[in-house]
């Protein structure tokens, strides 16, 4: 996959049109989210259609579920990949055919994290446990996160009730230039 930066950082005037693959999963639709709510125009495409797609669609974003397209949309400007894709999924190979920049979920959420102080957490297991919980009790604090957990929460909700691993927080402060990395590794 390419490894350029495709998308503008915070502030964008809604110019990048970004394609995911795999949009339905929990973290893909929680970058589906940051993105849509950061102005960029986003679609994408997932194998199952599941209340997580429908809440995508129910925002406006534009979601085709089945069998993926052969080719992009012409206004595509980056293709973002789940780490489930492969290199040869047909949409990857339109995409490297026509120039346009393809990433992987991590390296576009780092490219999101660009303009914030962000909080990664690694290793084997229960990183998604660790994040839900440190969630929990920045919400809890006041300090209005915004929250991408790899796991469906019930502390954050999307609009029909149902738990989502997204949250964005109303007030997001700028804190430096973490050009895709985190400001706080644990």
């Amino acid at each position: 996959m390419r490894t350029e930066p495709a998308l503008a950082q915070r502030g964008s005037t809604g110019d990048h049109a970004c394609y995911m693959i795999g949009i339905g999963g929990v973290g893909m639709s929680g970058l589906a989210q940051l993105f849509h709510a950061r102005g960029h125009a986003v679609r994408g495409t997932d194998t199952t259609d599941t209340h997580v797609t429908r809440a995508l669609a129910s925002l406006g974003i534009t979601v085709t579920v089945g069998d993926p397209p052969v080719s992009l949309p012409l206004e595509t400007k980056a293709v973002l990949a789940s780490a489930a894709v492969k290199p040869d999924h047909p949409l990857v190979l339109d995409a490297e055919n026509h120039g346009i920049p393809v990433r992987s979920y991590a390296e576009a959420l780092g490219d999101a994290m660009g303009s914030m102080t962000g909080v990664a957490l690694a290793g084997t297991h229960g990183k998604s446990t660790t994040s839900a919980m440190l969630s929990a009790c920045l919400i809890e604090a006041g300090l209005d996160p915004t929250v991408i957990v790899g796991a469906a929460c019930p502390h954050l909700m999307d609009d029909l009730g149902n738990p989502t691993g997204f949250r964005l927080g109303a007030q997001r402060a700028t804190a430096g230039t973490h050009i895709g990395r985190p400001g706080l590794l644990l």
